[in-house]
């Protein structure tokens, strides 16, 4: 008897065994398809708060970045452009940590993160404007993070924490004396 069922729970254990191997091996394919349906829901999520920003009507209170693309050519995507940029406004960008998203991603311009890294997106680089404009803009929540400023976490913080920026952009651009260069047609 007890022969028998020593039999029984090796053979039961062999089957429980087996099954838990073909499980962690399901698991680890599964991780990397997790990890990618993360990045394109948090993509998604950028997307859809574009769209909302970009359907959103502005009024008085509301500072929000101009859809139209800046003055001045389209710049290379690159830290060159960002040095070059920053050097002819008088940006300071010493203080800033960037690094750039993959091509294909089209998220904002850029984007501060908690840690104070900031990313820049392609549509920064979109035009002179735009890559000036974008670097006074994120450093401007560099600063506030750096201030000791909460780190949004409801889209009502993201809101007033953009409102903040785009104002403050906007007033160094309008208060800034150079200008680009018209794009050529």
């Amino acid at each position: 008897m007890v022969e028998q069922v020593t039999t029984t729970v090796a053979s039961w254990a062999a089957k429980i065994g087996k099954y838990l191997k073909a499980l962690l091996a399901s698991l680890r394919r599964l991780m990397p398809v997790l990890r990618r349906l993360g990045d394109l829901i948090r993509e998604l999520r950028t997307l859809l708060h574009e769209l909302r920003d970009g359907e959103h009507v502005a009024d008085d209170a509301l500072h929000r970045a101009s859809p139209k693309r800046g003055a001045g050519p389209v710049q290379p995507y690159n830290m060159d452009s960002v040095r070059k940029i920053a050097e002819t406004y008088g940006i300071d960008i010493s203080e800033l940590t960037i690094e750039f998203a993959d091509v294909k991603c089209r998220g904002r311009q850029g984007n501060t993160f908690p840690n104070g890294n900031t990313r820049l997106f392609v549509p920064a680089f979109r035009s002179e404007e735009d890559l000036a404009r974008t670097l006074v803009h994120e450093l401007y929540h560099l600063h506030d993070i750096k201030a000791g400023k909460p780190f949004p976490r409801t889209e009502a913080e993201l809101d007033l924490w953009e409102d903040r920026a785009y104002a403050h952009e906007q007033e160094w651009w309008d208060n800034q004396p150079i200008r680009p260069e018209p794009r050529g047609r």
